[in-house]
């Protein structure tokens, strides 16, 4: 066994929102995102996060909440609050209502999560988030 063996999990990667299309299915992340939608019936939301800010559509991921509905606060869910999600990718379409909001503002549901921790953002400087999210990418590409 090499002595940099762990028997914990994955870390997970820090990624915004947009990126999650574009990763490949099982990918463990990390992400903050505004909910927009909550299917109560079915345990899935939709998340939103508009950065960058001249983008269009803005960036949306439907994630199964299942796991963790059990371990979750209800006030966490409220429409229009910032979550912190770890999941996993997904390749499947998750069955979710169609609101008028989402009917305006398509969700790319060839991509989703699979919730397995979520908890409130708290009072969130999102353009703080951001930058530093930003200057953490920027950092790990000149180390490669």
């Amino acid at each position: 066994m090499s002595e940099f063996a762990t028997n914990g999990p994955a870390a997970s990667k820090f990624v915004f929102l947009k990126d999650i299309a574009s990763l490949p299915p099982n990918t463990k992340v990390r992400l903050i995102g505004c909910i927009v939608d909550y299917d109560i019936a079915r345990g899935q939301i939709v998340l939103e996060h508009a950065y960058p800010k001249n983008i269009q559509p803005i960036s949306r991921v439907l994630v199964d909440i299942d796991l963790v509905l059990e371990t979750t606060e209800p006030s966490t869910l409220i429409t229009g609050s910032w979550i912190n999600v770890i999941g996993y990718t997904r390749r499947t379409r998750l069955n979710i209502r169609k609101s008028k909001a989402q009917l305006r503002q398509p969700v790319n549901e060839s991509s989703s999560l699979q919730a397995v921790l979520i908890w409130t953002a708290g009072a969130l400087k999102i353009t703080d988030y951001e930058i530093t999210l930003e200057e953490q990418r920027s950092a790990q590409k000149k180390l490669r």
